[in-house]
């Protein structure tokens, strides 16, 4: 039997790793890292795995696995990752540009 992808989780914007820590503990001894922007930090902890993992984000987190996830990456799970954001003439229900 092959053992489960760890699970890398990024939190959002104004958020810390500890967004996730109720998440984790639900998940019991299934192996875990949550990636750090630093915002609450002294600084940044941003690498991922050198092995194969699944990835989970939540808004801003979303969005930079979607840029940073590369090839060992095995899945994406994103929580409020948002296909678009400001309004435009096409998306009147965003949020309107200063």
């Amino acid at each position: 039997m092959t053992a489960a992808l760890p699970i890398v989780f990024v939190h959002g914007w104004a958020f810390d790793p500890t967004v996730w820590d109720q998440t984790r503990t639900a998940l019991g001894t299934a192996r875990t890292q949550c990636l750090d922007f630093g915002f609450f930090s002294s600084h940044p902890a941003m690498a991922l795995p050198t092995q194969p993992y699944i990835g989970v984000g939540h808004s801003l987190g979303a969005l930079w696995l979607l840029r940073h996830h590369g090839p060992l990456c095995q899945g994406l799970l994103l929580i409020n990752g948002f296909s678009r954001f400001s309004a435009a003439p096409d998306f009147a229900h965003g949020i309107p540009r200063a």
